[in-house]
């Protein structure tokens, strides 16, 4: 299959690699490990825009649809796929055309931006990232047999060492750490953490670890509470936050709204045991009991006596969180991702009313390649 990706993980470029395909991957960046791919088959270009009315940058899409002549447009933003939606009109033969949509938010058919990008009638197929997505899609409007959970993709890091983090964090070795990575916005839910850790920190060797930048003034408020005081870390933005992950003992995303959280699959891989708040597509790989807990939105109570029992239970943190390692790797490695992902993809030229086939489409003869640039049962605290 001819494909044009638009904005992929990596991860994923990665394994349709590997795979019968022709690929043209269309990036902000083209890592060194991209360039390490490249071939006759696959070819990286760098695009850069971040605004859905771009007219060099559909210009330049539409460019490579005529040469590459794609089966397929896979598109991972908004804007890209606006690119593909405006670049490829009018075409005789225009390929398929599938988006990947990554939040609960239902889209507004009073916006022009959805209008251009997922409520378009021209996209074939939709790939939600999870079944809260998927429900957000039908509620706007979107036919639900164009749409698809196909979850997302992560793999193993390089292993971090946990006692230097911790001695450069000024946490002892062998504390017992609580924390999260985040974008702190009130959305998540950052807040209901710390209200929490409040109720918690009379526990010995209890510490809060909260990474990433802070733009939540209910978070900067709460962590000057006294009772948090030495047990509460706040790192701001770092570079490579996923490295922290080993210095965990629980992480805990307590979500208002969430898709399903980059960062919660991160520390699964890591076998760190998560908590997670009932929000969104969480609960659909946090099974609750078995790869962690589930605790309802917004409460504080029921999150503090998941942390507390979890302390007190060595044993239960544990095998929660090698379940919760064996779950991700089962549900979002790559090579599961990418095989939903090539479901979707030949569901969306049948939807397209075409056969697949061998030359992708195009309005204009082939032309020589571009040179390679390279979440529970209950929703009630375990007591």
């Amino acid at each position: 299959m001819r494909l044009l990706l638009l904005d992929p993980p990596e991860a994923l470029v990665v394994e349709l690699s590997r795979r019968d395909h022709d690929l043209l991957v269309v990036d902000r960046w083209v890592s060194p490990l991209a360039r390490q791919l490249g071939g006759p088959r696959h070819e990286f270009v760098k695009l850069v825009s971040t605004q859905k009315i771009s007219f060099s940058a559909i210009k330049q899409v539409r460019a490579m649809i005529r040469r590459f002549r794609p089966e397929v447009i896979h598109a991972f933003r908004p804007d890209s796929l606006s690119h593909a939606l405006i670049g490829s009109w009018g075409m005789k033969t225009p390929p398929s055309i599938v988006s990947y949509r990554g939040i609960t938010r239902v889209p507004n058919r009073l916006d022009p931006g959805d209008w251009i990008s997922y409520l378009s009638k021209r996209v074939s197929a939709h790939a939600c990232e999870s079944e809260a997505v998927k429900q957000a899609m039908v509620e706007g409007g979107i036919p639900k047999e164009k749409c698809t959970v196909v979850y997302n993709c992560v793999t193993s890091s390089e292993p971090a060492g946990s006692a230097e983090l911790r001695s450069q964090l000024n946490i002892p070795a062998d504390a017992f750490v609580v924390g999260t990575v985040a974008s702190i916005r009130p959305i998540k839910g950052v807040d209901i953490l710390l209200k929490a850790a409040a109720e918690c920190a009379s526990l010995p060797d209890i510490y809060f670890l909260i990474v990433g930048e802070c733009n939540d003034p209910a978070v900067e408020k709460l962590a000057r509470d006294p009772r948090l005081h030495n047990r509460l870390k706040m790192t701001g933005r770092l570079p490579e936050a996923r490295r922290m992950m080993t210095v965990f003992d629980i992480f805990v995303m307590p979500s208002r709204q969430e898709a399903l959280c980059r960062a919660l699959l991160e520390a699964m891989v890591e076998a760190v045991c998560p908590i997670v708040s009932d929000a969104g597509g969480m609960k659909e790989i946090v099974r609750h009991g078995r790869d962690g807990l589930v605790f309802p939105t917004e409460n504080v109570q029921g999150l503090s006596e998941n942390i507390n029992r979890l302390y007190e239970d060595r044993k239960l943190l544990a095998a929660l969180g090698q379940s919760a390692q064996e779950r991700v790797r089962d549900v979002c490695s790559s090579a599961r991702f990418a095989d939903r992902l090539e479901a979707v993809y030949q569901t969306a030229l049948g939807n397209s009313a075409k056969p697949s086939r061998r030359g992708g489409a195009s309005d204009a003869s082939p032309q020589p390649a571009l040179p390679i640039k390279r979440y529970a049962p209950s929703t009630k605290a375990i007591r």
